[in-house]
């Protein structure tokens, strides 16, 4: 993983906390929370070991440890671990918990290790696919589950943002230029969108389901996401809260359901 990703996501871990907090960013936890409970949806059982990998804050892998699973959470900045930690830090859960400070094209752990591994919000920031694929399968056991999410490039929502962000972007640094590099987004999680360094790449769904399975998985199920421009939030925070929280609608709606700015993909691993 770049060290500049590790780097961001360092300075962001605090701001990732917060965004699982309702009270303190509800919009945003609305769909990070989303996230966590399509995982938990398709993750039906809840024996054996699990491989969070990315695990961020650690919200997803309090809630794996919740439900019965041995649960390893690997992360690569350390402030995002020291986050997971004091989130779990006390809990019975805690006792089901291994957390891994490690990237997740190169994890160190041994083959057929686990019964599942979730990889959420992470593929997206890597140069290629090819590496973490590789790893995930060969630490995964053959008829294992292999749960991915990624953005989804077909969005008109994300279509959109990404269009109004190329605008904000260059207004964002001939602001930093006028200023004489004063300028500065507040929150970390807006100076992500500013910053040309970062990967942050959007996957067309049928495309990331046909790269996935010619490493050696089979397609179990696909699920999207959140209904509304991320960037309402800074115009209207109350208002796009309620249009996000009722847009989920779509999602069974089959005609619009592919509108979700993020997809959520669950695959098994082929013998």
């Amino acid at each position: 993983m770049q060290r500049t990703v590790q780097a961001y996501f360092d300075d962001a871990a605090e701001s990732y906390h917060q965004a699982y907090q309702t009270e303190q960013d509800p919009f945003r936890a609305h769909i990070f929370l989303t996230r966590v409970r399509l995982v938990l949806e398709l993750l039906r059982t809840s024996q054996g070991r699990v491989l969070d990998a990315g695990c961020g804050p650690g919200v997803l892998v309090a809630e794996l440890a919740a439900r019965g699973w041995d649960v390893w959470g690997l992360d690569a900045a350390p402030a995002m671990l020291a986050q997971a930690r004091q989130r779990v830090r006390g809990t019975v859960e805690a006792q089901r918990i291994h957390w891994l400070l490690g990237d997740v094209e190169h994890l160190g752990l041994g083959e057929q290790v686990f019964d599942a591994v979730v990889c959420a919000g992470v593929m997206e920031y890597l140069e290629t696919d090819e590496a973490v694929l590789r790893e995930l399968r060969r630490v995964l056991k053959a008829g294992g589950t292999l749960i991915i999410t990624v953005p989804n490039a077909c969005s008109p929502f994300n279509l959109c943002d990404r269009f109004l962000m190329t605008i904000a972007r260059g207004a964002a640094h001939m602001a930093a230029w006028v200023t004489k590099g004063r300028y500065r987004p507040r929150q970390a999680s807006e100076r992500l969108a500013f910053r040309r360094d970062l990967v942050d790449r959007h996957y067309l769904p049928p495309r990331l389901d046909q790269m996935v399975q010619r490493h050696g998985f089979q397609k179990i199920s696909g699920r999207y996401q959140s209904y509304f421009s991320s960037l309402s939030k800074y115009l209207w925070p109350s208002l796009a809260f309620r249009l996000a929280q009722k847009g989920e609608a779509l999602s069974r709606i089959p005609a619009f359901a592919w509108w979700g700015t993020g997809y959520v993909a669950q695959f098994v691993k082929c013998a």
